[in-house]
């Protein structure tokens, strides 16, 4: 599901779609990218984490009501994700 939309980018929800899985581990997988974050199980070591990682977004997002969320980014030309493909922002927030 699209979240938002700019005139270059596109927030949507992660799926279960290899592709997404792929970048999710590609993302989280680099020490530089997830040594602030203070989530356990990072960086992640196997592929398959990925998986696990999107269902805890999904029932997290689930249980707030879908308020906030951790998405997928795209650049809107070319499919593409953004610099590091990901965003987490809080809906509505400010």
């Amino acid at each position: 599901m699209t979240v938002l939309t700019t005139e270059r980018l596109i927030l949507r929800d992660w799926t279960d779609d290899p592709a997404d899985l792929a970048r999710i581990f590609a993302i989280y997988s680099r020490a530089d990218v997830t040594r602030f974050l203070g989530a356990p199980g990072l960086p992640m070591t196997d592929p398959a984490q990925a998986a696990e990682r999107l269902r805890i977004w999904q029932e997290r997002h689930a249980a707030d009501g879908g308020r906030y969320g951790t998405w997928a980014m795209e650049v809107r030309e070319t499919g593409s994700g953004g610099r590091h493909g990901a965003a987490q922002a809080a809906a509505g927030a400010g």
